[in-house]
């Protein structure tokens, strides 16, 4: 028996000894998912970042099956070596021949297997707490790149923000500001539609889609974004703090929104500076930053994101740390991205 096999029979397994599992239904940039899981603790972990994606009881494209070996009382299937090499190689392929996909996060000792039509997911974990704080902030990250893929949507390392024009998607490598700089126009009032993952789909009219209902500051950080202190869900002893965003009173987080402009931060700029940005490097820097962390995300994120950089503004800018002076560049550069070049001589 294969390895992704053995763990099909151990989820198959562990549901059998739950006899009433808990479940969630979710829509996901259009797409339905629905979440099942062995114990409410399971489902409260995994579901809280996404939970604001609730839908009624539906017809899922894909069901995704949480559990952990702990709980279950179940040994879980020892992983090959082959496997566990390629997965310290980031390799994207971790068992060719295998007839499902699988993907392995060491950090929260976590299995996913998905089967080759993408009905469905099983996700084994070995314990609770070993999971980590990220994997709270963002869940299943791999599991939802696959399967919004599946529909042409990819997930991308980029932040969001909108008004009634329409989006502008905030590029940056790992520390150039994309979470400060989507806080400070969430601050303004803007529609928050991620600071670290978000979703892309180049169609006729490119669309920008909210994935996560969380977002992450350093901790030194944390006096800026007093107002946001309740919102904070994050131990001291976490790398970052995180803000539960999806449980503020009053909701701005948007479902998603048509893109107008892509804005590629530069903090070497001074403050209040746009400048025309090449899209190649843009592409390159968001691509490469997605990549590191979703290996098997590929050519088609980088053809999506590419063919969107072709056709839409890309500007260098840097916002500052003031909300709504960062806010209102932001909405201008979503209106009116020539008209902003032209009053700051950047054109």
């Amino acid at each position: 028996m294969s390895f992704a096999a053995q763990i099909c029979a151990a989820t198959e397994q562990a549901f059998k000894n739950h006899h009433k599992p808990l479940t969630l239904d979710l829509e996901i940039a259009s797409v339905p998912i629905q979440l099942k899981a062995t114990n409410p603790n399971l489902l409260a972990i995994f579901s809280s970042a996404i939970e604001h994606h609730r839908v009624a009881r539906g017809h899922p494209k894909t069901l995704i099956r949480l559990w952990s070996a702990a709980d279950a009382a179940i040994e879980r299937p020892r992983m090959p070596e082959a496997i566990r090499q390629r997965v310290v190689q980031r390799r994207k392929d971790l068992a060719p021949g295998e007839p499902h996909l699988i993907d392995f996060d060491p950090g929260g000792r976590m299995i996913t297997v998905i089967d080759p039509g993408m009905a469905q997911v099983n996700v084994c974990l070995s314990s609770i707490e070993h999971l980590p704080n990220w994997e709270r902030a963002a869940p299943l990250r791999s599991t939802i790149s696959w399967i919004l893929r599946q529909q042409n949507i990819h997930l991308l390392h980029s932040a969001a923000v909108s008004d009634m024009s329409g989006g502008a998607l905030l590029l940056g490598a790992g520390g150039a500001g994309k979470s400060s700089a989507s806080l400070r126009c969430y601050q303004a009032g803007m529609t928050y539609l991620g600071d670290d993952l978000c979703a892309i789909q180049a169609g006729a009219i490119p669309r920008v889609f909210n994935v996560y209902g969380t977002a992450k500051t350093v901790w030194s950080d944390l006096e800026k974004f007093q107002d946001l202190q309740t919102l904070l869900i994050s131990q001291p002893d976490s790398l970052k703090a995180i803000y539960a965003l999806n449980q503020a009173s009053t909701n701005t987080i948007g479902a998603s929104s048509n893109l107008r402009v892509l804005l590629l931060l530069d903090r070497s700029l001074p403050v209040g500076t746009v400048r025309r940005a090449n899209p190649a490097k843009a592409v390159a820097i968001a691509a490469s930053s997605t990549a590191s962390f979703l290996p098997s995300s590929g050519q088609p994120m980088l053809s999506a994101l590419a063919d969107i950089a072709r056709r839409l503004p890309v500007l260098s800018i840097s916002l500052g740390e003031e909300p709504q002076r960062a806010a209102a560049f932001v909405k201008r550069a979503i209106r009116e991205p020539e008209q902003l070049l032209q009053d700051c001589d950047g054109a």
